[in-house]
């Protein structure tokens, strides 16, 4: 998500399988903020697992560049169940 051409609030990102790119979450302020957000029970693949890259995306699992960050709870490698921390 990146806010660059207006305010983003009140997101919920719950229950997804992540895999690839960059970053497969991505969390950033531009032009205008993003607030209240929730990134829960998301779980990540990973190349051993059957996903493109060794730590989830082809950098990490998230970049956050923001004022305000999302909630970040539960989310976890879907080979191993191992919690990630943000």
């Amino acid at each position: 998500m990146k806010a660059d051409l207006g305010s983003i609030s009140d997101v919920v990102v719950d229950s997804n399988l992540m895999n690839g790119g960059g970053y497969p979450f991505y969390w950033y302020d531009a032009n205008y903020k993003i607030t209240n957000g929730r990134v829960t029970n998301n779980r990540f693949m990973r190349q051993a697992g059957g996903g493109y890259w060794p730590k989830g995306g082809y950098f990490g699992t998230q970049a956050f560049q923001a004022s305000t960050l999302p909630q970040w709870s539960n989310n976890t490698w879907s080979d191993s169940g191992q919690q990630i921390g943000m």
